[in-house]
This record gives structure tokens, C-alpha cells and sequence, in this order.
């Protein structure tokens, strides 16, 4: 069927359902005249329409075209879209074809999405299906799908998210009936997802059983953002629909009936309280085994809702019956006004002994009307919820379009169901509480005391101690570059580094004592239980780093290993049965966590998993564990991780964008205390020949990181940091049209655009060896092409010659100068590359008649770092200019070519000076009074671009971790 042909359903359709019921028949009669086949097309979704089934926020009409036309493309086994190969399908549906696919760049499994040019071809609904996309896959919560990649390859555009294994919560419905204790332990999981989702200003608005996958490890992930809205775009808010007139109605009422809020069902504007009225339908049929709200039909249905009281749940704890009666009243001003405040009613449920420990059992539950034993639930077997729906389209495929409909391409490109879930629920990281310790602005190190009572952490380089519960804390040392605090065993004193040295001063303020010199290694000491020893780290000299033991005075010193870079050792963790001691041992990518045995020095590996970095280490109080400050790539933020001890999989207590940096745990292991550091960026401009007059752009909420520059068209190249890595965008000096041109490729950065507006070059890990080397690609993202091939430590800081035929970059590597870096050259379209700087060099920038390069430079091993001038065809410098550096961002001539600019940071505030290549005084181009330059660049007519960051570094306290 053509899309002219379903543009004519579209209209009569939509006619027809703003008519009352009886009106229907005799307007689908005229219109149509002699079309029968129009007639039955517009019938067939008037009926199912009125039979109460699920809804895009678009006439599902417009979704059924991509089922009923043809000339589908079909990808086999071993077929490639991008940078995906096919490793088979997972279904079929009106709005494109799932694979499960894996993806070639970072070798996992994902679920790809194809949509048909019919659903592509409407760009407003494109638009629209993109921008939620988007904003469901910027929520990086653990129990919400991840999107990978939203994209496209050849006109064919794909959506990628994570591959999921398990079933929906209604297949395990079906298979078996819930204890009091995993209904609360799936409760937690929907309630915290959606507590994310609300907080991003998102409504998810289709809660319901389909929509919840319960994976076999015991977690639950949250499916189907396809109905979600941005609280804070403008919705269209129908009049109210009268109950005795309703059916439901494409494009007003979306989401099941059965599960729809009251105000959902009469077409009303939806918030974050819609979602929280079917969560409690979804938790009172978990309970009862049946939901609270029946019909025969979508009429009856609705009018329930609106009307009727649900049965009382008398086989429940009377805090269980209030919490639902709190989600499930009819008006939404009655109802839970957030659902945090349910979530923690939820985990007070759960901590409450005397409602879990006695296991309570629902009575059978029905299906149907039907009792279903455990026995016959478990002959139920485990499929995805895209089967679900296929099994629909075999049977009615016309009026399954609607079915699809409820079915967003999130849920349906994900879920495909390989394991049963059966037994009870296996304990996790999905309860916690984190909240901010409020007056710990700026923290840089933190430790909570044994009775978990009492913080101490490190700001404005002194030590201060703070009362859990207490708004101000009090400064105990004054700043003296105070770095990693401890509790002792007993809490009676703190100990702390301060220029290399160890000391200790009482918990409650004193004088200070020196306890051992040369503590110069990383992360803090470790205590023995008894408190009698602890471990630290130092370097012997600079290539080699030593694991010791000493006593708490100070003496009986003792070296338990030792190693030399690149390889490193920190952050040592004493165990509590007191004769293990686990170490972050490595080099990035490939940092792991190994232990020493204190009585024969043997070494073991207590996981195999390798971090890019790890920054804290820290014992669970009963030995079963660690809990680390980790990175998982170069490109993410640091997470909140559980090491398993003796064994098995480590996995994120955090999953989000914040960075989470150190780690410490009161004695009874309830209370963990971290630094939850938060990047506020944006980019600012300032126009021609006056830096002073900088002004801020809209860029939306992204996550701007690392350098900028202008194209030749004036548009702005910039980087974001994307879950897993940074991606290149470019966007209009107004911040209008944004542009991604990156996606789902490794960690990009430093973009700088060809001055003949050919190409793009930028330095990319995105190779099979993850070492960062030169790419080029067109301007529009396409083609991408990898220049330089050199091994050693990457290959970073690209630019291009005027002329277009030269990429200049930094390079690291043994033979490439004194710190390991140096400039190079080599040809755009790829050749033998030159080095052009015989010691330590980085971050050139040519000047504009291509004669000279510009870098800062090291002469020799004592010296600092300074501005040197080279031939562009290499050599010693013609010119040295001797500059008080205090920035590593990349230099760039002024346009005029009379003056090298550069960032100069102090006391975490950036600001633009200008060097004069005469050799006179520099001087200061921007006048900023806070916040970091992360980079910046010049347009050929004058024009200044930056981008800016803020830093908040808090503490926060996570409770019900475990």
C-alpha cells in the first residue's frame, strides 16, 4: 500500500474517531462511497481502536504502512550495516526488522533496529522519534535500556541498544507467582528507573508488565520509551472526553488500557503522576495476581478507572494495602506527588523484618479468570517481548499495527529472551540511597569513620571533620596540601599525607604528629584489623613503585612487591580476615586488582576484569567483596563498582554521568562515602577583535568535552562525552543545528576542519588496537579514514596545514623526546610521516602562511615547558618564547600571524593570553573570572570560541548499597 493511499486512511480515520460511536458507521459509509477496500481498511482500525489496545502518539495508521508495504530488506548472516555484522534475526514488525548484531568496534552484542523509508520518510516524525531517543538514552540508568547508537548507512536509519537477556515481568507472571519479598525487590528497581526518568523531565506513560524485563541475574531493565514525553515540551491537551462517549482515541489516549491513569484515559495532559498510577496497577497485579481495574471492553475498561474502587488486598501487610491505595487514587493530586516518595515507602517494606521475613505467598494467581498452578506456570516457556508481538502479526496482520504501536522501537530492538528466571530474586546493587553531604563543595578526599558517624575530608588543601546530619563542618589542620584521610580501626585518630609524609592527629582536633617520611605512592594508607600494621605504596625512583607494610608508629618497615612502569601499584586494601592485601596493580587499558598473601608473598588475581584506571580500593566489612573507584574506558566517568571476592563477575553500584572519586566504608559496611564530581560546560563565543565580549551559546544539556574550532563555513566543531566514549558535533555559531557526526566510534577528540573545507582530522581509538591514532572523514561524518599507523602511546592534537595536504599531530612513543612526545607531520591522504621535533613537543598549531609551527617545547630534562617556533619542514627553533605556562590545551596563532595564543590556568580559572612572536609582553585576551577553558580556536576573520567547564566536587553519602 502507498503512502498516498494510507495518508487518505489517515484523514477518515481521524474524522471518524472524533465522532460519537454511532455517528462512525454512516460517515465511514459516505466517505468512502463505492472504495470498499478503503471502507475496510478505515473499519479495521476503528474496530481495534475501540477493542482498547495500545497507541503511539501518532495515529497508528502511519505505523501500520511500514507493515502492510513491501519490498522490505532482508540481512543475513554475516551482512555488515556500518560497522554492525548480522548475526541473525530476532523479529519482525510494523515499524522495521531486529537483528541481533554484534558490534565489530567494541565486540559486544546488540539488538539493531532497521526502520523502513516509510517510517523514515516523514521527517517531522523522525524528528520527533530522534529527540526522545535521545532523551531516553541520556538517562544511563542501570534499570533502563541503553541506546547505543541512533543513526544511518546509507539512507537506512538503524537504532542500536543493548542486547537483553531474560523475560518480561508478564511471562514470569505466567510461570509463577511472586513472594511478598521479590514483588518488593522488583518494585524498587521499576520505582528507581523511573525516578530517573522523572527527574530528566520524562514520562515514561506505558508502565506496564510487557514493558519490564527481568534479566536472570535478578535485575530489572525498563523498556519502551516510545510513548515517553519531555515534561517540558508543550503537549496537546484535549478537552476532556466524557466516560459515557469513550473508546480509546489514536493520538489522545495511549498506553494499555488496563494500566492507563485516569487522567491518561480521558485523554487528558500526562505527568510524572500518570506513571506513578500504573505502577501501581503493575504492583497491585504482581500481589493479587490480576489487576485492580476490569472490563470487557476499552468502555468498561475506562469507566472502572474513573469510577470503581479496586478489590482490597487482604492477604497483604496494611503498609503494602496504603502504598497502593497511595499510587491508585483517581485524583493525581491524591496520589504520591513523586515517585521517590514511593520509593522510599518501597525500601522501608523492605527493611521491615516483620514484613519479609515471613515469605509471605500470594494465593494462586489468575490468568484469565483461571487459576494457574506453579506447576503449569512453569511449563510456560520463555520468549522476548518482540515474539510476543509476532505471534500477533501471524495472526491479524492489519490490525496488528496497533498491537505494534504499543511497542516502542526501543522495547522491540532489545528484548529477546534466552533464560528462564526462576528461583528467588539474587541480592544487588539496585536499593541505595545517595545523598549529598551538603557544605563539602570542592572535596578532595574523604573518609567516613568507623561508626559511620563522622566524615573527614580534604578542601582548600587542609583537613576538616564533619558530623553526619551537621550543615558546617570544623577545619582540624590547616591548609597544608592534606591529601588522603583514614580513620584509624578504632576511630580515635585520623591519618593523613601532606608533602610525602604520614601523619596522625586525633579524630577530635589536636596536634598533629609525623609518623613516616616518603608515603609517596598512590591513595591512602590501609589499616590492619587490629590496627596494628598498615600498607601504602612508594616510589623507589621514578620507574619503580614498592607495595610495604609498617607499623602504626611508623616502623618495622617492609616491602611486600614491587613494579616498574608503566606498570604501577596503589590504593592497597587490607582484608578483614586480616592476611590478604588487594592492590590495583597495571597499566591503562589493562588495570586489574591482585592480592598479596602478608605470610609467603604469594601473589593472586582476585579478578580478571581489566579497568583503564582505578582510583580507590576498599574491603566489604564481611570479606565478600570490594568496592572500587574505577574507569572503565578513558572516555567514561568513574563508577562505584563491586569486585566479588573469591569470585565472580564484577558490576557497577553507579551508573550514570557523574564521576565518582574515592571510596570509604563505616566498620559495619552500611555506609559508603565517595566524592560525586559533576562537569557543567558550555561553549562561549566573542566577535571579531574583541575577546572581552565573550557570551555563552545554547548547546541543549550535552556534555561538552576537550577542544573546539571553527570550520571555514563559521560553524563550530566540538566534542560531547557520550556513554562509553566522546563524539564529534558540529554546530552554527548560535548554537542553532547541532549535528552529530560521530557516533558509537571509541573515544574522538581535538577535531580540527581542513582550511580548503575538504575534511575533518581528528584523533580516534576507534582501531582494532584501541591506541589512538589520526582519522580524517568528509565533513558531513562520512568516510572515515584512518592517516597515521604509528604504535607507542597515540598519536593525539591533529592539525592542518593551510594548504590541506599536511596533518601536523603529536606523537608519543620511546624515541619521540624526553617525556615521550613530539611532533610529527605527515601527509592528509596518508605516507611516511616526519618528525619535525628532535625533544619533548606538543600541541602545534601552524601559522597561517605555513612557514612556521608553533608547540610548546622542552629543551632538555630540567628545563619547563616554553613556545618554540620550528620550520614547518623540522628542526632546531628559530625562536624561543619564554612564557609562564599553566595550561596543556593546544596553542593557536592569532589570525594576523603576529602572536601565539594560549590558555593560562590558575586556581582552577582559565583565561586567554596572547604571546607577541616579537618576543614583548604577553597579554591577557579574556577577562573570565571562574570556570576552566578546556579549548579554544580562532576564525580566519577574528572571531574567538571556548569552550568552559565547571567542576563540583561533593560528598555523598550511599546507604542500602548492598
Amino acid at each position: 500500500m502507498t503512502p498516498e493511499r494510507w495518508q487518505r486512511v489517515d484523514e477518515i480515520f481521524q474524522a471518524a474517531i472524533e465522532l460519537r460511536a454511532e455517528e462512525r458507521p454512516a460517515f465511514v459509509e459516505r466517505t468512502c462511497a463505492d472504495d470498499e477496500e478503503l471502507r475496510r481498511e478505515v473499519e479495521s482500525l476503528i474496530t481495534a481502536d475501540e477493542q482498547g489496545l495500545s497507541f503511539v502518539d501518532e495515529p497508528a495508521f502511519q505505523v501500520a504502512a511500514g507493515l502492510l508495504a513491501t519490498g522490505e530488506p532482508e540481512l543475513e548472516k554475516g551482512q555488515s550495516i556500518g560497522h554492525y555484522e548480522i548475526v541473525g534475526p530476532i523479529g519482525r514488525g510494523g515499524m522495521g526488522e531486529v537483528y541481533l548484531a554484534k558490534d565489530k568496534l567494541l565486540n559486544r552484542r546488540v539488538a539493531l533496529k532497521l526502520l523502513p523509508a516509510d517510517y523514515t520518510g516523514n521527517k517531522d516524525r523522525l524528528r520527533r522519534f530522534q529527540q526522545e531517543a535521545q532523551a531516553a538514552s541520556a538517562l544511563n540508568h542501570p534499570n533502563i535500556l541503553t541506546i547505543y547508537e541512533l543513526g544511518h548507512v546509507d539512507e537506512q536509519q538503524f537504532i542500536a541498544t543493548e542486547f537483553v537477556e531474560g523475560e518480561t515481568l508478564r511471562q514470569h507472571l505466567k510461570r509463577a507467582p511472586l513472594t511478598l519479598s521479590e514483588t518488593l525487590d522488583i518494585a524498587i528497581q521499576i520505582a528507581s528507573a523511573l525516578s530517573a526518568a522523572h527527574r530528566a523531565g520524562i514520562v515514561h506513560r506505558d508502565v506496564k508488565p510487557e514493558n519490564i524485563m527481568v534479566r536472570p541475574d535478578g535485575y530489572v531493565k525498563i523498556l519502551d520509551f516510545g510513548l515517553a514525553k519531555l515534561t517540558q515540551q508543550e503537549e496537546r491537551s484535549p478537552k476532556p472526553i466524557e466516560t459515557d462517549k469513550t473508546e480509546t482515541s489514536s493520538g489522545l489516549v495511549m498506553g494499555t488500557v488496563k494500566y492507563m491513569s485516569p487522567e491518561q484515559a480521558q485523554g487528558l495532559q500526562v505527568d510524572q503522576r500518570s506513571d506513578i498510577f500504573s505502577f501501581g496497577v503493575v504492583l497491585y497485579e504482581m500481589l493479587a495476581g490480576r489487576t485492580p481495574f476490569e472490563g470487557e471492553t476499552s468502555h468498561e475498561l475506562i469507566t472502572s478507572i474513573l469510577r470503581k474502587e479496586p478489590p482490597s488486598l487482604t492477604n497483604e501487610p496494611d503498609g503494602m494495602r496504603r502504598l497502593i491505595s497511595n499510587a491508585l487514587h483517581k485524583k493525581k493530586e491524591d496520589r504520591y506527588q513523586t515517585i521517590e516518595d514511593l520509593l522510599v515507602d518501597l525500601k522501608g517494606l523492605r527493611e521491615d523484618k516483620a514484613v519479609t521475613g515471613a515469605g509471605a505467598q500470594v494465593a494462586a494467581q489468575t490468568v484469565n479468570g483461571s487459576a494457574l498452578s506453579t506447576n503449569a506456570a512453569a511449563g510456560v516457556s520463555t520468549v522476548s517481548t518482540f515474539e510476543y508481538v509476532v505471534s500477533g502479526i501471524k495472526r491479524h496482520k492489519t490490525g496488528t499495527a496497533l498491537v505494534l504501536a504499543s511497542f516502542a522501537i526501543v522495547a522491540i530492538g532489545a528484548t529477546f529472551g534466552l533464560n528462564r528466571f526462576g528461583g528467588r530474586l539474587r541480592p544487588s546493587f539496585k536499593q541505595m540511597r545517595i545523598e549529598r553531604i551538603p557544605e563539602t563543595e570542592k572535596a578532595g578526599g574523604v573518609a567516613v569513620s568507623p561508626d559511620g558517624q563522622y566524615i573527614a575530608y580534604t578542601a582548600r588543601r587542609g583537613l576538616w571533620v564533619k558530623r553526619l546530619g551537621m550543615n558546617s563542618g570544623i577545619q582540624i589542620v590547616p591548609p597544608a596540601n592534606v591529601v588522603y584521610p583514614i580513620y584509624s580501626p578504632d576511630g580515635e585518630d585520623i591519618f593523613y599525607v601532606s608533602d610525602d609524609a604520614l601523619y596522625r592527629i586525633p579524630a577530635r582536633g589536636g596536634e598533629a604528629a609525623k609518623v613516616l617520611e616518603d608515603v609517596n605512592g598512590h591513595g591512602p594508607i590501609s589499616f590492619a584489623p587490629d590496627g596494628k600494621r598498615f600498607a601504602f605504596t612508594r616510589y623507589q625512583d621514578e620507574e619503580t613503585v614498592l607495595l610495604l607494610v609498617a607499623n602504626s608508629d611508623g616502623t618495622g618497615e617492609r616491602v611486600l612487591t614491587s613494579r616498574k612502569k608503566p606498570e604501577i601499584l596503589y590504593s592497597p586494601a587490607w582484608a578483614p580476615e586480616g592476611s590478604l592485601i588487594a592492590c590495583a596493580w597495571g597499566a591503562a587499558p589493562g588495570v586489574r586488582v591482585f592480592g598479596i598473601r602478608l605470610a609467603t608473598g604469594e601473589e593472586e588475581q582476585i579478578t580478571s576484569y581489566k579497568w583503564a584506571a582505578i582510583e580507590r580500593l576498599a574491603w566489604l566489612s564481611d570479606g565478600s567483596g570490594l568496592v572500587a573507584s574505577a574507569m572503565e574506558t578513558s572516555a567514561a566517568p568513574k563508577q562505584i563498582w563491586h569486585i566479588p571476592h573469591p569470585a565472580g563477575e564484577p558490576r557497577k553500584i553507579t551508573n550514570d554521568l557523574e564521576s565518582y572519586a574515592d571510596v570509604s566504608l563505616s566498620a559495619d559496611g552500611k555506609s559508603l562515602v565517595t566524592i560525586q564530581s559533576a562537569r557543567l560546560s558550555s561553549l562561549w563565543v566573542a566577535p571579531k577583535d574583541d575577546p572581552t565580549r565573550t557570551r555563552s551559546i545554547p548547546f541543549g544539556e550535552r556534555k561538552l568535552s576537550g577542544s573546539v574550532s571553527w570550520t571555514p563555513d563559521a560553524r563550530i566543531l566540538c566534542l560531547v562525552n557520550t556513554s562509553g566514549g566522546r563524539d564529534i558535533w558540529v554546530v552554527n555559531a548560535d548554537g542553532t543545528n547541532p549535528k552529530q557526526l560521530t557516533a558509537n566510534a571509541g573515544i574522538n577528540l581535538q577535531p580540527k576542519a581542513s582550511p580548503d573545507g575538504r575534511y575533518i582530522v581528528f584523533s580516534s581509538n576507534r582501531g582494532a588496537s584501541g591506541a589512538s591514532h589520526i582519522w580524517r572523514m568528509d565533513f558531513d561524518g562520512s568516510n572515515p579514514i584512518q592517516v597515521t599507523q604509528g604504535d607507542g602511546d597515540g598519536e593525539v592534537q591533529p592539525t592542518v596545514s593551510p594548504d590541506g595536504l599536511w596533518v601536523v599531530y603529536s606523537k608519543g612513543g620511546t624515541d619521540t623526546g624526553i617525556d615521550g612526545k613530539a611532533v610529527w607531520k605527515a601527509p592528509i591522504g596518508g605516507g611516511e610521516p616526519t618528525q619535525l621535533a628532535n625533544t619533548s613537543s606538543a600541541g602545534a598549531a601552524i601559522s597561517p602562511d605555513g612557514t612556521l609551527i608553533a608547540c610548546w617545547y622542552k629543551q632538555d630534562k630540567t628545563s619547563r615547558w616554553q613556545i618554540a617556533l620550528i620550520p614547518f619542514t623540522g628542526g632546531l627553533p628559530t625562536k624561543i618564547l619564554d612564557v609562564d605556562r599553566a595550561s596543556i590545551v593546544p596553542l593557536r596563532w592569532t589570525p594576523d600571524g603576529q602572536a601565539i595564543s594560549y590558555v593560562d590556568t590558575r586556581e582552577g580559572i582559565s583565561n586567554i593570553w596572547s604571546q607577541p612572536i616579537s618576543g614583548s609582553t604577553p597579554n591577557q585576551l579574556t577577562q573570565f573570572t571562574s570556570e576552566r577553558i578546556l579549548g579554544f580556536d580562532w576564525s580566519s576573520d577574528g572571531q574567538l570560541v571556548c569552550s568552559r567547564m565547571h567542576d563540583s566536587q561533593d560528598v555523598v553519602l550511599i546507604s542500602d548499597f548492598r
